[in-house]
């Protein structure tokens, strides 16, 4: 008990610092894999295809790392289930 009370101005701000990173993390991954702006990002990238700003080989590229984070977005929400 008194090693935990003088560790504590150690232990708490690590802690804290652990708990913060985890949810920062768990924010990230949650817009990382939003079905919804991966939809919105891949709408963009058309319009940017449609107006020259992209090649065609660049907007393939990119339209299948949104395709397989959609893809994995789905496998997660079907993990979770409703």
């Amino acid at each position: 008990m008194l090693f935990k009370l003088l560790t504590l101005p150690i232990s708490l701000p690590l802690d804290a610092v652990g708990w913060i990173g985890g949810k920062i993390a768990d924010a990230a991954e949650q817009q990382l894999y939003d079905t919804d702006a991966i939809k919105r990002e891949l709408e963009a990238l058309e319009q940017r295809l449609e107006t020259d700003e992209l090649t065609e080989t660049e907007f393939e590229e990119l339209e299948l790392v949104l395709i397989d984070r959609l893809r994995e977005a789905n496998r997660r929400l079907k993990a979770v289930g409703p």
